[in-house]
C-alpha cells in the first residue's frame, strides 16, 4: 500500500492476510491541511487507482475567551417587570461555529452553537422576581477545545433601589469666635473635622506643625458673611482648607505658606491698603487656590519654590503684579482671570511673570481671561508703561538657555532684577540712566561672572542699595551706589563677587550709612572705586581671600576700611583723605580690631597712601591681635597719635613685619609714632560687637547709627 499525503507519497505498509493495513502519521502541525490516499499494488506489481481522499485540518488549539454575555434587559445590574418577559435573551460573539455552553450560578442550563458570524443567543425567559443571576459562558470549537469561561453577567429580576438623598455639606464640628478658640480646636481636630468660624476679624494667626491625612477645612458659619482673618501664617503643615473666609494685612503679606503640603484655599477674598503679597508660597507642595478673589496688593501670589501648584478660576484686580517667582514646578496656572492692573512705569506689571524656563518646569498657562475679556493662552504684548484709563500687561517672562552669552539692556529695578533671575553664565546686563531702588539679589549661583554695569559711562546708573546674598559668580561694574542710612552695598555668604568702579556716595555734607559691607564671603574684590559722605566706607567680617586695591575714600566720618576675623586680606593702592570724626570718635584709615570670633590671618596692608587732607587728623593703620600680617611701603601723612598701631592684648604676635614705607609728620596736630600697645583696647572691642550684632548697625564707631528703611522684608 502505497500512502499519499498532499500528492506526496509518505509511506509504503504491507496488508496482512486479512487486507487490513495501517500508517502511523504522527504529531501533525497545529492548523496544518491534510488529504490523505492510497493505492494498491499486487505481486506482479500491478498498481490500482488511487482511493478516495481523507481530508482534515489539525486543530489543537482552544477557542479565545468569549466576551461577558450581553442582555439588553439589564439597567445598573437590574432587570425590572417591564423587561423580565419570556423573550428576554442573553448573547455574545465567539468564533463561528462554536458550541457555546450557558452556566447561570455555575450551572449549565444550555448549549447553543454560533452562526457563521460568531453570534449566538439564549433565551432566558421570565425570571423568579427578586432571583440573582450570573451568567457566564464558554465555547468549543468543532474539533472540542473548549475555551476559558467569560466574566458574569450579573443581575438581579426587580426593581432597583431608591437613590441615596444627595450628601449635604459636612457638618460643622465646632463652631468658634476668636483665635484663641479656633486655636484650641485645631489642637484637638481630627482628619476631616469642619471648624466654623463665627462672623468678625481674628487676629493675627501662626498655624505650625498641624499635619492631616484629610483636609480639617476652616470656614464661615456663614458664606454671605465672611469670617475675617489677619496675617495668616501657616509653616510645617498639611491637610488644611480655608474656605469661604476673607484673609487679608495692613501691612506685609496676608498669607505666608511655608514647607507645608496640601493647603487649600477656595472661595476665599484677599484684600490690603495696596501693598506687600496677598500669599507667598516658600517651599510648598500641592496647594491648590481656586475661586478666589484677590485685589489691592502689590502682589496678588509670589511663588518662592513650589511644586504641584493648581491657580485656578480666580479673580486678580487692582494689583501691581498678579502671579509672580521662580521655582515653580508641575504647576497649572489655568482659568482665572486678570482685570485692572495698578501699574507705573517702574513696575514692569507682569500680569504672571515666572523667572524660569516654564517648558523644563512643567508649568501649564492657559485659559486665562486678560483684561480685554478675551480667552487666551498667552497675554498680550508688553506695553513697558501704562497709559491713561487702561491697564499696562506685561508678558510670561520665561528664559530657556540661550546659546552664547547674552547682553540684555533694563529700564528700572523690576526689569533689572527679573534679568539677572533669568541670566546665564557670562551674560551682561547693561543699566540705562536712572535710578533703581533697593535691589536684593540673592541665591544666584553662575559658573562664570554675569556682568551688572551701566549702559552709559558717562551717565552710569544709580542704585539705591544693592545686596547680594548668598549669591557666586557676579561682577558689578561702573555703578554709582547711594547708600542713605543704611547700607550702599551689602555681600553676605557670596563667593566669586566683584565690585569695580563703582561711585558710593552719601549727600553731601551728611555722614549716613556704610558703603560696603562684606560677611562671611569668599573670594570678593572691590578695586578703583570711590568712597565719600559715609559714616564708614567699608567693613568686612569673617571673610576669606578679600581684595581691596585702587580705591579712594574721602569726606568720611570715622573709619576707611574696618573689620575682623577675615584672612587673606590685601589692602593695597588705596588712598584715604579729608576724614572729618565727630567729638569722641576713634577714626582709622585702616582698621583689623581684637574679636571673639577669631583673629585676622594673613594680611598683606601694602602701598597705600593716607594723609590730612581738608579734614581732622585720623589714625593710620591700627592692628589687633592678628595673625602673619606684613604693613609695607605705606606712606602716611598728618595722622593722629598713632601712624601705625599693632596691639596684641596678651595674646603675643606672630609673624608681624612692619617695613619701611614714606611716614612722616606732615601737620603739627600730633606726633605721629609706631606703637605696640594696649592704650586703645576698649576703643576698638566695640566694633566687633556692632559688626556681629546684626545686620541694621550701619554707622560704626561713628555719630549714628540706623534701621535701614529700605531693606525689603523677607
Amino acid at each position: 500500500m502505497a500512502v499519499y499525503d498532499n500528492g506526496t507519497k509518505v509511506a509504503t505498509v504491507t496488508a496482512n492476510n486479512s487486507g487490513a493495513w495501517s500508517y502511523q502519521v504522527g504529531a501533525l502541525a497545529d492548523g496544518s491541511s491534510h488529504s490523505y490516499t492510497v493505492t494498491a499494488a499486487d505481486l506482479a506489481g500491478n498498481t490500482s487507482a488511487a482511493s478516495a481522499a481523507l481530508k482534515f485540518v489539525v486543530d489543537a488549539s482552544a477557542p479565545a475567551q468569549p466576551g461577558t454575555p450581553t442582555d439588553a434587559s439589564v439597567i445598573n445590574g437590574y432587570v425590572d417587570a417591564a423587561h423580565n418577559t419570556a423573550s428576554q435573551a442573553i448573547g455574545g460573539t465567539p468564533e463561528a461555529g462554536a458550541a457555546v455552553a450557558v452556566y447561570d450560578n455555575g450551572t449549565k442550563v444550555a448549549t447553543v452553537t454560533a452562526g457563521s458570524t460568531g453570534a449566538w443567543s439564549y433565551q432566558v425567559g421570565g425570571l423568579a422576581d427578586g432571583s440573582s443571576h450570573s451568567y457566564v459562558v464558554t465555547a468549543a470549537d468543532l474539533a472540542g477545545n473548549a475555551s476559558a469561561a467569560s466574566a458574569a453577567l450579573k443581575f438581579t429580576v426587580g426593581a432597583p433601589p431608591a437613590a441615596p438623598p444627595p450628601s449635604a455639606a459636612p457638618a460643622v464640628t465646632v463652631e468658634v469666635s476668636n483665635s484663641q478658640q479656633l486655636m484650641s480646636a485645631l489642637s484637638t481636630a481630627h482628619a476631616g473635622d469642619v471648624i466654623g468660624l463665627d462672623a468678625g476679624t481674628y487676629d493675627a494667626l501662626s498655624l505650625s506643625g498641624f499635619n492631616f491625612s484629610s483636609a480639617v477645612t476652616i470656614t464661615s458659619m456663614d458664606p454671605t458673611h465672611h469670617a475675617v482673618l489677619s496675617n495668616l501664617s501657616v509653616g510645617g503643615s498639611s491637610g488644611l482648607t480655608f474656605d469661604h473666609v476673607d484673609v487679608t494685612t495692613s501691612n506685609g503679606t496676608a498669607a505666608d505658606i511655608e514647607n507645608s503640603h496640601g493647603i487649600t484655599f477656595s472661595n476665599d477674598a484677599f484684600s490690603s491698603a495696596g501693598s506687600g503679597n496677598a500669599m507667598i508660597l516658600r517651599n510648598d507642595s500641592g496647594v491648590t487656590i481656586t475661586g478666589s478673589d484677590f485685589t489691592q496688593f502689590g502682589t496678588g501670589i509670589n511663588v518662592l519654590t513650589a511644586d504641584g501648584v493648581s491657580i485656578a478660576s480666580n479673580n486678580f484686580h487692582n494689583l501691581s503684579g498678579d502671579i509672580r517667582g521662580l521655582g515653580l514646578t508641575n504647576s497649572t496656572i489655568t482659568g482665572n482671570t486678570f482685570a485692572d492692573a495698578s501699574s507705573t512705569v517702574a513696575d514692569h506689571s507682569d500680569v504672571i511673570a515666572l523667572w524660569q524656563d516654564n517648558v523644563a518646569n512643567n508649568v501649564t498657562i492657559g485659559s486665562n481671561v486678560w483684561g480685554t475679556g478675551t480667552v487666551a493662552t498667552t497675554p498680550p504684548a508688553d506695553t513697558t508703561s501704562s497709559s491713561s484709563g487702561s491697564s499696562t500687561i506685561a508678558p510670561i517672562v520665561t528664559q530657556p538657555s540661550p546659546s552664547g552669552a547674552q547682553t540684555v539692556t533694563v529700564n528700572n529695578t523690576a526689569q533689572l532684577v527679573a534679568a539677572v533671575w533669568a541670566a546665564h553664565a557670562g551674560d551682561t546686563i547693561k543699566l540705562a540712566a536712572g535710578t533703581y531702588d533697593y535691589t536684593a539679589l540673592d541665591g544666584l549661583h553662575f559658573s562664570s561672572a554675569v556682568t551688572v554695569t551701566s549702559a552709559d559711562l558717562s551717565h552710569q546708573a544709580t542704585i539705591k542699595g544693592l545686596e547680594v546674598e548668598g549669591t557666586s559668580g557676579m561682577a558689578f561694574d561702573h555703578l554709582n551706589i547711594a547708600p542713605g542710612t543704611g547700607y550702599g552695598v551689602i555681600a553676605a555668604g557670596a563667593q566669586n563677587v566683584s565690585f569695580s568702579n563703582l561711585t558710593i556716595t552719601g549727600p553731601s555734607g551728611t555722614f549716613d550709612g556704610l558703603g560696603v559691607f562684606v560677611r562671611s564671603s569668599d573670594n570678593v574684590s572691590v578695586s578703583n572705586s570711590e568712597f565719600a559722605w559715609t559714616g564708614s566706607g567699608l567693613a568686612h567680617l569673617d571673610d576669606t581671600n578679600l581684595t581691596i586695591s585702587n580705591n579712594t575714600f574721602h569726606d568720611i566720618n570715622v573709619d576707611g576700611i574696618v573689620g575682623a576675623g577675615s584672612s587673606n586680606v590685601v589692602v593695597s593702592g588705596t588712598s584715604f583723605t579729608s576724614f572729618h570724626p565727630g567729638l569722641g570718635d576713634h577714626p582709622d584709615a585702616i582698621q583689623f580690631f581684637a574679636d571673639s570670633g577669631g583673629n585676622s590671618d594673613n594680611i598683606l596692608v601694602k602701598d597705600n597712601v593716607i594723609t590730612r587732607g581738608t579734614g581732622d587728623p585720623i589714625q593710620g593703620i591700627f592692628v589687633e591681635n592678628t595673625n602673619h600680617i606684613e604693613i609695607t611701603g605705606n606712606a602716611i601723612s598728618g595722622s593722629m597719635y598713632n601712624g601705625i598701631a599693632v596691639s596684641t592684648h596678651g595674646r603675643g604676635p606672630d609673624h608681624r613685619q612692619l617695613r619701611p614705607g614714606f611716614h612722616r609728620h606732615g601737620l603739627a596736630d600730633h606726633h605721629p609714632r609706631r606703637q605696640r600697645g594696649r592704650h586703645r583696647e576698649r576703643q576698638h572691642r566695640g566694633h566687633a560687637r556692632q559688626l556681629r550684632g546684626g545686620r541694621r548697625q550701619h554707622q560704626l564707631c561713628g555719630k549714628r547709627q540706623h534701621d535701614d528703611p529700605r531693606r525689603p522684608s523677607r
